[in-house]
């Protein structure tokens, strides 16, 4: 398989993951588009970016990057940079116990473990139609 067949699979690959967790979005925001700025969609969009850039860490996708990610929510590679190290700097927060006590009196950490919880087990163990 030639490199360039090879990456149009990644891409096929990260986009029907993309496209499983955007459907289910759909049920669950069916009047917004994923691209909206607001605060909740946005932070949905960043835990989308995340996990689509952990899946192609744990099932070791080569040459998927970050552009690839980007081209899906037609964003700049640094936004997925950004996306990818917002939540890993959340999940460490949230994992520290010096902050255990704080997660309920911080807006965005509150906010983040709700969101993350939810993405986990919505998003992550849902079965689409298609």
């Amino acid at each position: 398989m030639n490199s360039l067949s090879q990456s149009i699979n990644i891409e096929k690959q990260l986009a029907d993951k993309k496209d499983k967790y955007v459907e289910i979005f759909k049920l669950h925001y069916p009047d917004n588009q994923i691209t909206e700025k607001s605060y909740d969609i946005t932070l949905i969009r960043v835990l989308i970016m995340y996990f689509l850039y952990q899946e192609k860490k744990v099932n070791k996708i080569k040459g998927a990057n970050f552009e690839t990610i980007a081209s899906f929510f037609e964003v700049r590679h640094t936004t997925v940079v950004r996306a990818v190290e917002k939540v890993n700097s959340y999940i460490q927060t949230l994992e520290d116990e010096r902050f255990k006590s704080k997660i309920g009196t911080v807006k965005h950490l509150k906010d983040f473990n709700l969101y993350y919880y939810i993405f986990q087990n919505i998003f992550l163990n849902y079965k689409c139609s298609a």
